[in-house]
C-alpha cells in the first residue's frame, strides 16, 4: 500500500515539475522581449538612466473591468505622458482593426476607447506593435499613433498592411527604448 501512494506522489511531484517548466519556458519567451511587462520596464530603466521624472506601469486587466490602455506613463513634460496599448503578432503581415483589437459591450472600438481616454486624460496614446518573424529571427517593433490608425480605421480601411507599416512607424524616443 504505502508502495502505491509513493508512486502516485512521485508520479505528482513529475506533473508539477513538468508543468513549472513549461510555465517557466513560457516566461522566458516573454522576457525575451513580448508583452506589457518588458515595455514597462524597458520605459522605467531608461527613465532611471537618464534621470528622467516619468513613471510606466501597467493597467491591470480584471474580468468585468474595462482597461482603457495597457500601459500608462505619468510624467511632467507632455511628450512623455503617453497611453500606450500592446498589440503582439506572430507575423508581419497586417494588422487588422477587426481582428487585432477589441470591440466592448457598447460597440466602441479599442481605438477609440484608447483615443477617448488619451483625450480625457490629457496623454499621447500610441499603439505598440511587436512582429515576432519566428525562432532565430530578429523581432520588428513598429510605434504607431493611435489617432492616425483611429482616422484610417474611420476612413473604411480594414487593416494596415505590412507594406505600409514603415510608413506609419514613428521612430520617437518611445521607438527607440523599446527596440534597446
Amino acid at each position: 500500500m504505502h508502495h502505491r501512494i509513493r508512486l502516485i506522489v512521485v508520479m505528482a511531484v513529475t506533473w508539477l515539475d513538468i508543468y513549472e517548466r513549461k510555465r517557466f519556458n513560457r516566461t522566458e519567451v516573454i522576457d525575451i522581449g513580448f508583452g506589457e511587462n518588458i515595455v514597462v520596464n524597458k520605459l522605467n530603466t531608461y527613465y532611471q538612466r537618464n534621470n528622467i521624472q516619468a513613471y510606466a506601469y501597467r493597467n491591470l486587466q480584471a474580468k468585468f473591468r474595462e482597461q482603457p490602455t495597457d500601459i500608462c506613463v505619468d510624467s511632467r513634460t507632455n511628450k512623455r505622458f503617453m497611453a500606450i496599448e500592446v498589440k503582439s503578432k506572430r507575423n508581419k503581415k497586417a494588422l487588422n482593426f477587426k481582428s487585432d483589437f477589441t470591440i466592448n459591450k457598447d460597440n466602441v472600438h479599442q481605438l477609440e476607447r484608447q483615443v477617448e481616454f488619451s483625450r480625457l486624460t490629457g496623454r499621447v496614446p500610441f499603439i505598440v506593435l511587436y512582429c515576432r518573424q519566428g525562432r532565430g529571427k530578429k523581432v520588428l517593433i513598429y510605434v504607431f499613433d493611435s489617432k492616425v490608425l483611429l482616422k484610417k480605421m474611420k476612413a473604411g480601411d480594414k487593416s494596415i498592411l505590412a507594406r505600409e507599416f514603415d510608413e506609419y512607424n514613428i521612430k520617437n524616443e518611445l521607438w527607440r527604448i523599446v527596440n534597446k
